[in-house]
């Protein structure tokens, strides 16, 4: 993935997530393997969802694909 898809693919998430930077630092971090994988929580519409990293990157990687 290029840099420029995935700084767009973080900014696109901020319509999905009021925690958007740091559930999108986290899921980059695990996804390069820099911290151990695991769930990340991401508030939406006042509420929180702990989601596995796959999930999260699906959704986001859809949404965007559906933004542009």
């Amino acid at each position: 993935m290029n840099v420029s898809r995935m700084l767009k693919t973080l900014l696109t998430s901020r319509r999905l997530f009021s925690n958007w930077l740091s559930a999108g630092v986290r899921y980059f971090l695990m996804k390069y393997v820099l911290v151990k994988k695991g769930s990340i929580a991401v508030m939406c519409r006042g509420r929180v969802y702990v989601l596995k990293s796959e999930t999260y990157g699906a959704i986001v990687n859809a949404h965007y694909e559906k933004a542009f």
